[in-house]
């Protein structure tokens, strides 16, 4: 499988043999979790189980094939969807049923990935465009620093798969399915495939109690992956879990440019599986599980020891200790076996993002991973109710305006989250195929577009008497949502996007197994998601962001905050709307004499190629 799937970018038949030597790792470190799981802590997971498992992931990784391109970056939710609804979306969708949720959160990846990290210097895409002189002198030098930026980002994936492989393999093996992955997080549901109105209350619950406790179960095989790796390059690896369950709304937004995202929700405004979810996860410390009270009930009789946990005199959740003896039964949703059609294919290409597209068609997942520096934007939409019967079109709404914000600065949507939290996309500048100088302003630019645009079309939405009639210098009419002066602002209850933006290195890449998603991790990505906390309803930039974009930008200079996993403040910045001049419509344009930037070693690559083949050619 080695030999026929390895798709090799180096130039060098050492480095080469060194990657298949890694892959050939990474593949004995998957099946030694398995292994470890079936012979020490559970009998029933006997070698046929196990040979199973392999054989559906080796099914999984056979390259060529484009229906196994396209189908691992979405969840099964989304593939049984369009095997019943063939066709294109035109509209939102939304759907409504019941399920068991399971969030599991690896801490430790952020810190391994900056030790991987650490002594690397701004990859390529970072760098100042180079003479021809600098060129050949970085050529014949190797570029060592690049070539420690690469081996960097390679270990890294290594570790990365074979931990999230080992993880997704015991979900599918309980029947979950991975829903999103959130950086080094995963959520995942346990569907009882019962829709709303389908059948009784009783049913339901028996329903929702069987999937619950397959969550559990699942649960306590995944801490087992926690003893058989403990460390990962002297990087100890723990997993903190938290479960719910209820009543649930699966939604299709966006289709700007063709181009859709799914998203999971409750359908109340607190309570609901993916808030229970969120709490329960909040509350679990290291190698814990806990599941939250309401989900607690629907299997009870099953957990031998738990520990409540309370607020107050209220039972929020249930610390689980030990669960009661069971025979394991697969229930593996199993995934890449039946053949989808080509148009089924083209559907669920809609949900993988345009800039990864090409390259998973020419098979090239191993060239999609590395360290590389970017613009990050972490967009939190504050007052969007789920218990509104207008929900998923103010999401669409919200979705759409921040598609066109992006695409018109080049950027792209990576994540698209819904928690206990709120609603949470993750936008980015810089990252495959588009790289930009400016990356930073861009972010920023978008960044108060979307403010700007989300605020006022949501009142509109709402009140469409929120609209005021006056007169400009001019003598012509003018419609404003509120006074532009800022002393009378949108209503308290309108929707408001709040953004945090970092600029830095981190790593970029495809992880997983046979479900997988493009993701980025590293310090600026949690540093952006920490600003965004304390954004409300504004943009708040880093240092290296406002550095980057402060002769463009006007920016107020904030008071220093402190924030989690940083032992001294921030500085921090928030660009000034009522100073900055920005155009909605205005749309950046490439002109023919902007360089590429970012791949100057494969330009050199491709230069000394067509030299050689036009002195070839002047030789015939």
């Amino acid at each position: 499988i080695m030999e026929e799937n390895f798709v090799s970018d180096f130039p060098e038949r050492e480095a080469v043999d060194r990657a298949k030597h890694d892959r050939l790792l990474q593949v004995i470190e998957g099946i030694s979790v398995l292994v470890n799981i079936q012979e020490i802590h559970d009998p029933s997971l006997d070698a046929n189980v196990i040979s199973g498992l392999l054989e559906e992931k080796a099914k999984s990784n056979i390259v060529g094939s484009e229906i196994q391109h396209c189908r691992p970056y979405v969840p099964e939710y989304v593939v049984e969807y369009f095997k019943l609804n063939p066709k294109s979306l035109t509209s939102p969708v939304e759907e409504f049923f019941y399920a068991a949720t399971l969030f599991v959160d690896v801490s430790g990846f952020t810190r391994l990935t900056e030790k991987l990290s650490k002594s690397a210097s701004p990859t390529e895409n970072s760098k100042d465009i180079l003479s021809d002189e600098e060129k050949q002198q970085n050529a014949n030098s190797g570029n060592e620093e690049q070539q420690n930026m690469e081996r960097g980002a390679e270990q890294l994936v290594i570790h990365l798969n074979a931990y999230f492989d080992a993880i997704i393999s015991i979900i599918h093996f309980f029947g979950g399915d991975v829903i999103k992955f959130a950086g080094d997080a995963m959520l995942c549901i346990f569907n009882t495939k019962i829709k709303e109105n389908e059948t009784t209350q009783e049913v339901i619950k028996e329903k929702l109690s069987i999937e619950t406790l397959k969550a559990v179960r699942c649960a306590e095989k995944l801490h087992l992956i926690e003893n058989s790796v403990r460390k990962v390059e002297d990087v100890e690896l723990d997993l903190h879990i938290g479960i719910g369950a209820g009543k649930i709304r699966f939604v299709f937004v966006g289709g700007v440019y063709q181009r859709w995202e799914y998203l999971v929700t409750d359908t109340e405004k607190e309570g609901g599986p993916i808030n229970q979810m969120g709490i329960s996860e909040g509350f679990a410390e290291a190698k814990q599980t806990v599941i939250h009270a309401k989900a607690f009930e629907l299997v009870n009789d099953q957990i031998q020891k738990s520990v409540p946990i309370k607020k107050g005199s209220e039972i929020i959740a249930y610390r689980i200790v030990k669960l009661k003896k069971y025979e394991t039964q697969k229930n593996d949703i199993s995934l890449q076996t039946s053949v989808l059609t080509e148009q089924q294919v083209q559907l669920i290409e809609t949900f993988v993002p345009g800039a990864i597209k090409g390259r998973l068609n020419s098979g090239g997942r191993d060239m999609m991973c590395d360290l590389r520096r970017i613009t990050i934007l972490f967009i939190n939409i504050k007052n969007l109710d789920p218990s509104e019967k207008n929900y998923t079109q103010k999401l669409q709404l919200c979705m759409q305006v921040i598609q066109n914000c992006l695409y018109a600065e080049e950027g792209s949507v990576n994540k698209f989250l819904a928690d206990d939290k709120g609603t949470t996309l993750i936008a980015a500048f810089g990252l495959p195929p588009l790289s930009h100088r400016d990356d930073p302003l861009r972010g920023v630019r978008a960044a108060m577009k979307i403010v700007d645009k989300i605020t006022k079309e949501s009142v509109l939405m709402d009140d469409p008497s929120s609209l005021s009639s006056s007169t400009n210098e001019n003598g012509k009419n003018t419609t404003n949502l509120w006074d532009q002066s800022g002393l009378f602002g949108p209503p308290a209850n309108s929707i408001l996007p709040s953004i945090g933006i970092t600029t830095g290195n981190c790593f970029c890449g495809i992880v997983g197994g046979e479900r997988r998603e493009y993701t980025m991790m590293g310090d600026i990505v949690n540093l952006a998601a920490r600003l965004m906390q304390f954004a409300n309803g504004d943009v708040i930039v880093d240092e290296t962001t406002y550095r980057e974009s402060e002769k463009e930008i006007n920016y107020d200079i904030r008071p220093a905050i402190n924030v989690k996993g940083k032992s001294h403040p921030i500085e921090i910045f928030s660009p000034d709307p009522l100073r900055n001049a920005i155009n909605v419509s205005q749309i950046s344009k490439y002109t023919s004499h902007i360089p590429i930037v970012g791949r100057e070693k494969c330009l050199n690559c491709f230069t000394d190629a067509v030299v050689e083949h036009l002195k070839r050619r002047k030789n015939v």
